[in-house]
């Protein structure tokens, strides 16, 4: 059978081979399944979505806030929950030299304005990176 393109395995990092039924008459065909480098963030971040994440940054230092509100801050721009020490941590997936962020919970009560302005900050940082990202 001649080739007609793109293979899958052109792609690289290419795992767990599986032969699966593609046609009657042409017998089997393997599939291999790959991995991105990146996660979902990484290829739907835009300009537009930086920017309103900007905006809401800046909103969420004028008042008070919940561990969730930064937790869903954090994953926004792409960062994965991690186990490590006594508070859950928040490791960058896409930016390797961003340290990880702590971000205690500690059952619905407010931050405190010191731990809140800490976590914006570094969550900043998380913004900076973005945006000299999306310049390249």
């Amino acid at each position: 059978m001649p080739d007609k393109g793109v293979k899958l395995s052109d792609f690289g990092n290419t795992t767990n081979s599986k032969p699966v039924p593609f046609d009657p008459g042409a017998g089997f065909v393997s599939i291999k399944f790959f991995r991105f480098s990146h996660g979902i963030t990484y290829s739907i971040m835009n300009r537009k979505k930086l920017n309103k994440l900007k905006i809401e940054l800046d909103r969420l230092r004028k008042s008070p806030q919940k561990a969730i509100t930064l937790k869903k801050l954090a994953e926004s721009l792409g960062r994965i929950p991690v186990k490590r020490g006594k508070e859950p941590n928040w490791e960058s997936n896409v930016f390797d030299h961003l340290p990880p962020i702590s971000i205690p919970d500690h059952g619905g009560r407010d931050l405190t304005i010191g731990t809140r302005n800490s976590i914006l900050n570094q969550l900043e940082d998380d913004l900076l990176a973005w945006d000299e990202s999306l310049e390249d």
